[in-house]
């Protein structure tokens, strides 16, 4: 048995269903000063990523180091300190690097002596600010803060009553979890101007010079 198809079908290439898009122009090639800007728009966005970087590392460091002071200072006893004595102190950190070579820099730390009992029994003890940086004028403003003959309050371990931590006002206790923060907030600001630099300095898209258009 055969069947024939009727109508003509010898053209099936030139059917079409609806309008076809008009190809989008082509953008123009980018001038000097575009190419400029794009590149700078490039920089930028690479400052983002790794501003971002660092500032969700910094976060999770923050929040472990908060957590720490706090479970330390609720889990440990309490009790008032005088301060015998304060110093600021500097160590040498090695920034060599394969690159530079061999290179050194100073960092400076705060840290006071105290007097305090426990349980009738005198100690003597050293406790640091908990942090060190490279300003040492962020140092001395500790140094004016606590000073010899005031009282503060410290944590202590029950096992081992000279290791202390200052216990104080809150700015004291989180010290080096505040100077984090600090770092924090910069590096966010850095990054999110860096990200609307970039987005002003980046070059028109084709989708931005014109949009599809559909013929009739």
């Amino acid at each position: 048995m055969t069947y024939v198809l009727g109508g003509d079908y010898s053209d099936l290439t030139s059917l079409h269903l609806g309008p076809r898009p008009k190809p989008a122009p082509a953008p123009p090639p980018l001038t000097p000063e575009q190419k400029t800007r794009s590149a700078i728009a490039g920089l930028l966005k690479l400052l983002y990523l790794i501003c971002a970087a660092f500032t969700v590392l910094l976060l999770l460091l923050f929040v472990l180091v908060t957590s720490t002071i706090f479970i330390a200072l609720a889990s440990n006893p309490h009790t008032q300190a005088q301060v015998v004595a304060t110093e600021i102190y500097s160590k040498t950190v090695d920034t060599s690097t394969p690159e530079n070579g061999a290179a050194h820099s100073t960092v400076y730390g705060f840290r006071c002596t105290v007097s305090y009992s426990v349980a009738s029994h005198p100690y003597q003890s050293k406790a640091d600010i908990g942090y060190q940086t490279g300003n040492e004028r962020a140092m001395a403003a500790w140094r004016s803060r606590i000073q010899a003959g005031d009282q503060i309050e410290i944590a202590y371990d029950p096992t081992a009553p000279t290791h202390i931590r200052l216990a104080g006002d809150f700015t004291t206790a989180y010290a080096p979890a505040l100077m984090l923060l600090h770092w924090i907030a910069w590096l966010a600001a850095i990054a999110a101007l860096s990200k609307v630099i970039s987005r002003n300095l980046r070059p028109p898209t084709p989708e931005d010079i014109s949009s599809p258009v559909l013929s009739s």
